[in-house]
């Protein structure tokens, strides 16, 4: 295993997209605070840098599916892995050893882009508002909704050699997940009454505000439902922690870590069996 991630390693410092993904991870953070230092000049708007942290996540999904797909893609591409098998390591080290460095370099551009918007960000708007046991939860969650990003794009890249395909379909799957998410924190978000106005007068144009049951408001079910897309899927959780979107599950983490073993367990199935030519 060690000389499968020293490989990974030595072939990071020659690739343009690990670099590409980087200098993103500096410059992105930058771009943010000088749009949200604009806003709070103009308008007088109060930002939190706890929420500039974690405000990337439910969108991170869509430059890591892109460096996963080029960065792994390129081994099938060359016939690294079938070389890698030829000289006897096992399957399960080289799909392993390709999942802890896409995680790795994916945590590692996040923690980048979160010095980046501490260190430039504390002068300019302060410190956290949050307690420091809260920050390092929501660190420790955000950590592993990366890794289950990671476990995702390198199974999916194991299904498709196509370098192109492959991102197409991860990008497709990033797309999927943020619409989900987005539109189960919309119904969650709906209030039970909303308040309707109601003419009185048509002469006077008279109206009052009456209160009424929200059509759009969901079921117990439907509730349930939507919690545990939220909770389940990597966006989801993604959502909660940049939107402050409250669930009755305080579980997140053990899905986080469920998915990421099944997802595991199928991509060390699918790659036992697949055929390198």
């Amino acid at each position: 295993m060690s000389k499968l991630l020293n490989a990974n390693f030595y072939r990071l410092k020659k690739s343009k997209v690990f670099w590409i993904l980087l200098i993103f991870s500096v410059m992105l953070p930058l771009v943010i605070i000088y749009n949200q230092y604009n806003s709070m000049v103009k308008y007088n708007n109060i930002i939190e840098l706890n929420k500039l942290v974690f405000g990337y996540i439910p969108y991170y999904d869509f430059p890591l599916a892109l460096f996963i797909s080029l960065f792994l893609s390129d081994e099938y591409f060359s016939n690294t892995i079938r070389n890698k098998i030829i000289v006897g390591h096992s399957r399960t080290k080289i799909y392993l050893a390709n999942l802890i460095i896409t995680s790795l370099i994916s945590i590692l551009a996040y923690i980048i882009y979160s010095v980046v918007i501490a260190l430039v960000g504390y002068p300019l708007f302060g410190g956290i508002t949050i307690s420091i046991n809260n920050f390092i939860f929501l660190m420790f969650k955000t950590i592993l909704i990366i890794i289950v990003f990671s476990s995702i794009f390198t199974l999916t890249v194991s299904l498709i050699k196509n370098t192109t395909l492959a991102a197409i379909g991860n990008l497709l799957i990033a797309f999927l997940f943020l619409l989900t998410a987005f539109w189960s924190s919309s119904v969650l978000s709906e209030t039970e009454y909303i308040n309707k106005s109601v003419i009185t007068n048509v002469e006077t144009n008279e109206y009052k505000y009456v209160e009424e049951k929200n059509p759009l408001y969901p079921s117990k079910t439907e509730r349930k439902i939507y919690e545990f897309l939220l909770d389940t899927i990597p966006t989801g959780q993604a959502f909660e922690i940049a939107y402050e979107i409250r669930t009755e599950s305080d579980l997140q983490p053990l899905y986080s870590l469920g998915v990421i073993i099944v997802l595991t367990s199928v991509g060390l199935f699918i790659f036992k069996r697949k055929e390198f030519a």
